[in-house]
């Protein structure tokens, strides 16, 4: 008989969560629960395991389910680390208010979980897509003077529509000159902010 393993499941929740489908999140907490109720010590769920789950429901938007498994991670007292709650965070910001995904935020640094780049890239956004361009900015000050995190193409470009939204479209155009200087590939996301700054700066 095939004896299951822990890295057999964990292979097993990678397909689910990699299919992006509906039915393979709820696939995915059935099985999870599967290795919880075992006997067998050695399928006991990890981090890696459970951060497989929450990413199969994130890319499903069953964000209930993913506040859920972070109940389930503290009852069996199973480490939660950045990337679980990199998932929870941009699973919250996808449908659900700015409360929310800042209440995720004020959990994960009462836990004391260093956050990185893109836990900050996800609340930057979130601030800015619920018109709070202000908190945007004041996190996208904090990461600059964050030593291990380095600002990327994604964190620049929201701090460009937090600008523009502020109506500070010069700041907004200089963001997008600081991007050239640095050697970064320009995205379309990128070049979208700076003619929307260019074409609001001409009215």
């Amino acid at each position: 008989m095939l004896q299951l393993t822990l890295s057999t499941y964990n292979a097993v929740l990678d397909v689910f969560q990699f299919s992006g489908k509906r039915g393979a999140a709820d696939a995915a907490v059935d099985l999870v629960f599967t290795m919880l109720k075992s006997s067998d010590k050695d399928i006991r769920p990890t981090t890696q395991t459970f951060n497989l789950v929450v990413s199969a429901c994130r890319k499903t938007r069953k964000w209930r389910q993913v506040l859920q498994m972070i109940n389930i991670m503290d009852k069996h007292k199973i480490s939660i680390d950045t990337g679980t709650f990199n998932e929870v965070l941009i699973a919250c910001s996808k449908n659900q208010p700015l409360a929310v995904v800042t209440k995720q935020y004020d959990n994960m640094r009462k836990r004391s979980i260093q956050p990185n780049l893109i836990t900050y890239n996800t609340v930057m956004s979130a601030y800015v897509k619920a018109g709070r361009s202000k908190e945007a900015l004041q996190l996208f000050d904090k990461i600059k003077f964050e030593p291990t995190i380095i600002p990327d193409i994604v964190t620049y470009t929201t701090a460009m529509r937090a600008y523009i939204r502020n109506q500070k479209i010069g700041k907004a155009l200089m963001l997008f000159e600081t991007m050239q200087d640095k050697g970064m590939h320009i995205d379309v996301y990128a070049y979208a902010c700076a003619i929307d700054a260019c074409a609001k700066g001409n009215k």
